[in-house]
């Protein structure tokens, strides 16, 4: 895939969720059930007021998560960022307790132009996690700066979250996928040539789409070799029904 393309894609990806941000709000309100164990090293081991990196935050239901589990009862600084406010914005969460630092940046431009790390506005942190974003991200090479943004944001000794999503293992959403994919290539004049590549729709909606990369076993272990100073700590699949959500957890070393 060439760099106009991804760009395309990426500007596609982002009217969706501008066009549909209270829509698919309201259908992601509640905490993935990964994020207890994918979090559960962290929780163990921090100290003092932590400081956590969410990035692609969306509607911020990490944060809200943190704020309910029992392991995460103490005050931490969250740093929250996303293109989208008004997703960040969607669910009204209160701040209590914590303290909220929300970015707006547009993470595809800011790959484009190889200086993510430069514009991310956040010290670095006792745990960084990157969810539901992975799949947005139309080139490998900006997969890995995204991956190395995170180690870098990361404390030695602090953890890093990711989740990869394979939904091409359900058989309900790999025919949605296809059926989808068709017409949105009929639209846009987009083609791929891998075929884990998809457009999804939403909805009703009969013009509306994003960009989904579908990774493999391969893929995520390729990404996470090619992070340095980190060692893997656990590798799990969760979420929904299905459990298409892979999760990688890493440890700063």
């Amino acid at each position: 895939m060439d760099i106009s393309t991804a760009i395309k894609l990426s500007d596609l990806t982002s009217a969706f969720y501008t066009e549909n941000a209270n829509s698919f709000s309201q259908t992601r309100t509640q905490s993935w059930s990964g994020w207890q164990r994918a979090v559960a090293k962290f929780s163990a081991d921090a100290n003092g007021a932590p400081k956590v990196l969410d990035l692609a935050c969306g509607n911020m239901r990490f944060l809200q998560f943190l704020n309910e589990t029992s392991t995460m009862s103490r005050k931490f600084e969250y740093y929250a960022v996303d293109n989208c406010e008004q997703l960040a914005n969607s669910l009204n969460i209160e701040d209590k307790t914590n303290r909220i630092n929300f970015q707006q940046l547009d993470l595809i431009t800011a790959l484009s132009e190889s200086a993510l790390n430069e514009q991310i506005h956040a010290p670095e942190c006792d745990l960084c996690v990157c969810f539901g974003f992975m799949h947005h991200i139309p080139l490998s090479a900006w997969r890995i700066q995204l991956m190395k943004a995170l180690a870098q944001h990361t404390l030695r000794g602090g953890y890093i979250v990711i989740a990869f999503w394979q939904f091409l293992k359900s058989e309900r959403i790999r025919i949605k996928a296809s059926e989808s994919t068709k017409a949105a290539q009929a639209q846009t004049g987009i083609t791929f040539e891998d075929p884990n590549d998809k457009l999804l729709g939403w909805q009703s909606a009969s013009n509306t789409f994003r960009y989904c990369h579908n990774f493999t076993e391969n893929e995520i272990s390729e990404l996470v070799s090619a992070l340095p100073s980190t060692r893997e700590i656990d590798r799990f699949s969760a979420d929904g029904k299905e459990n298409l959500n892979r999760y990688v957890v890493l440890q700063k070393i």
